[in-house]
């Protein structure tokens, strides 16, 4: 939807290279992780090595890079390069009663970034379990002294 919406109103194409390609790099080695889901491997073969110890990895530094760093650092670029169409006139010289688009694309950037922020964190909290830091039992421990606290 966000993809038609700004292709359809003629906006947008330089960024989308980055939001619509670039971004995505990391859902390849999500592919054979979710693959793994179906078609579980076998212990100790080249499969069970290649998604856990190649594609896991991979997948939290790859989406880390572009969905994390770089998707703020092209937003921000973004946000400049529309303030900066609307505040000189182009805005309504190039694309004469559509700059609902520019208002509506700042939006979705910074819900979908919301929603990246939410994915890394759960993201980050799988790698502490794989190193074996258990984030359930610090949190509840945190919980009952507070609880104590006030009981």
């Amino acid at each position: 939807t966000v993809s038609w919406y700004g292709l359809n109103n003629q906006y947008f194409h330089y960024y989308g290279v980055f939001y619509l390609g670039c971004s995505e790099i990391s859902t390849i080695p999500l592919v054979a992780i979710d693959l793994a889901k179906f078609f579980p491997p076998v212990p100790g073969t080249g499969y069970d090595v290649f998604v856990g110890a190649v594609c896991g990895p991979l997948f939290a530094i790859t989406f880390t890079f572009y969905r994390v760093i770089l998707w703020w650092s092209v937003g921000y670029q973004m946000f400049q390069d529309i303030f900066h169409v609307m505040n000189n006139g182009m805005a309504n010289k190039l694309r004469p009663g559509r700059n609902h688009v520019l208002y509506v694309m700042m939006i979705l950037n910074l819900l979908l970034g919301a929603l990246q922020l939410y994915w890394f964190s759960i993201i980050l909290g799988e790698a502490a379990k794989v190193i074996g830091i258990d984030t359930e039992i610090a949190s509840a421990s945190s919980s009952s002294t507070v609880k104590e606290q006030y009981l």
